[in-house]
């Protein structure tokens, strides 16, 4: 084999050998990954291509939100142990100016003063309404993670026309307020805990105003003024927070806000939520059309899916289940392959309803909590596929194995996550080719079982409706899968 023939940049392409009902390989030539159907002993062909040498997105992480259900000071540090290093969440989205309650919950419940360029300190409470979130924080910052967005549910009520946190539209007069509340919240966070918040949202979902619990409708004209103000402030107070957004609901809606914030030369990354009342969360059949518009909407832009939750599924995905959870893996899938998002959230990573947790307590305090299917099924992408990685393009996969890979800059660590939703096996290989491989595989039965491989041919089987991370490396040292965490309760 030529030079050009054992450079990295070519696709693997691929042949299915037959296999009897024993399981013995026949031989046949195989340039790649290798797939087999197996069906009441006859294996059915499917070819797959992974073209190593290309790149989409570059990987900016994996995580979800913390700040309206918090672990008991006892359980803090091991539930950061669960979240940030065995699960390997990345990206901690945070509650920020204030909680679920009114304007008594809120760092600013009135003006601090009629200037909104001087700061009047002893009107601000950051010290009481941030310092269980500033806990998170500081926990997660110690495993490493770096990629922190602090957003709100909604600013003070007198900012906005229903004079309540709860409901109610944002009034554009108040977008120089709005900027010296965010920047006083970042500057108290370093002042306080000696925090940096890397990135701002100024609002969760702006396209939405619920008068049950707070939140807060922003239409995309007064919503980028605001934004802008924020931006502004943090220039001239040198405040090295980026100010990202529109953090949208409906995913539908993002296209009116990307225009309102190219029209202000916004540059940054959109972030997106995936709700749509005419379709239930277990509607994982939408997602890939729904992601390929919001794709073509971005255009160059890059995707940060933010928030998605079982909450509309009707009772076809029981909440905590196994088919909640396997429908997760399904929409993670689909919003990097087909909406290349770059950063993938699920709604909350600590919360007190099972269908919108992966980590599920009755209470903020609770004494005991409980790790869901959905937290295995996260740790096949939120463990091994690391920030800085890039996907690579899977150039062909049989119907109904949704396949993606990754690997990192210097190609000395490759990932591919398959997802088996065929009611057979599925038998794969993955050649070594100079790569050390292990894989992990996750059912309705066993979570992140450690799955035998053919040493020669890196064969391994992926039972069916399960999903299996095959994680291969060139440098010895890889850090081995953690102790079955799901004796913590």
């Amino acid at each position: 084999m030529g030079a050009q023939g054992r450079s990295w940049r070519w696709a693997w392409a691929c042949r299915v050998w037959a296999v009897d009902p024993f399981g013995v390989r026949r031989p046949g030539f195989i340039a790649a990954v290798v797939m087999i159907l197996a069906c009441a002993g006859t294996a059915f062909s499917a070819e797959m291509s992974i073209d190593w040498g290309s790149e989409r997105q570059e990987i900016v992480g994996f995580g979800g939100t913390m700040g309206w259900v918090h672990p008991s000071a006892k359980n803090l540090e091991r539930v950061g142990e669960l979240l940030f290093r065995d699960l390997g969440a990345s990206v901690l989205r945070v509650r920020a100016l204030g909680g679920e309650t009114g304007d008594e919950d809120c760092p600013e419940p009135v003006n601090d003063n009629a200037d909104s360029s001087v700061y009047a300190w002893e009107n601000f409470h950051f010290a009481r309404t941030e310092r269980l979130n500033a806990d998170i924080i500081r926990t997660a910052a110690k495993h490493g993670v770096r990629t922190i967005v602090a957003t709100a549910w909604s600013p003070p009520g007198w900012m906005k026309d229903s004079g309540s946190r709860a409901g109610g539209w944002f009034e554009e007069r108040n977008s120089e307020e709005l900027a010296e509340l965010w920047a006083a919240y970042v500057v108290a966070m370093d002042r306080e805990w000696k925090i940096s918040i890397p990135f701002v949202s100024i609002q969760n979902e702006p396209d939405l105003s619920y008068p049950v619990y707070p939140t807060c409708g922003y239409r995309p004209e007064t919503y980028v003024r605001a934004l802008e103000a924020t931006r502004a402030r943090f220039s001239r107070e040198r405040i090295r927070t980026c100010v990202v957004g529109p953090d949208t609901c409906r995913i539908y809606n993002l296209p009116e806000y990307k225009a309102a914030l190219d029209a202000v030369g916004y540059d940054g990354p959109l972030l997106v939520h995936l709700y749509d009342l005419r379709i239930p969360y277990h509607r994982v059949d939408q997602d890939a059309p729904r992601w390929r518009a919001a794709r073509e909407a971005a255009g160059e832009r890059p995707l940060w899916f933010m928030e998605t939750a079982n909450y509309l599924s009707g009772g076809v995905s029981k909440p905590g289940s196994y088919d909640e959870a396997f429908i997760w893996a399904q929409k993670m899938h689909h919003a990097l392959v087909s909406g290349e998002c770059r950063a993938v959230l699920y709604w909350s990573l600590y919360f007190d309803k099972p269908g919108e947790a992966l980590i599920y307590a009755g209470k903020s305090g609770a004494a005991k909590y409980t790790l869901t299917p959905k937290y295995y099924t996260s740790m096949h992408f939120y463990r091994f596929v690391r920030p800085g990685m890039v996907m690579v393009p899977v150039r062909q996969a049989p119907e109904g194995v949704l396949v993606s890979a990754f690997r990192d800059r210097g190609d000395t660590g490759r990932v591919v996550v398959a997802i088996n939703t065929l009611a057979e096996a599925v038998t794969l290989s993955l050649p070594p080719e100079g790569y050390a491989w292990e894989c992990h595989v996750t059912t309705e039965r066993r979570y992140m079982r450690n799955a035998g491989m053919d040493v020669r041919s890196g064969a391994f089987v992926v039972p069916p409706r399960a999903v299996a991370t095959c994680v291969g490396g060139r440098a010895e040292g890889e850090e081995s899968t953690p102790a079955d965490p799901a004796q913590d309760t």
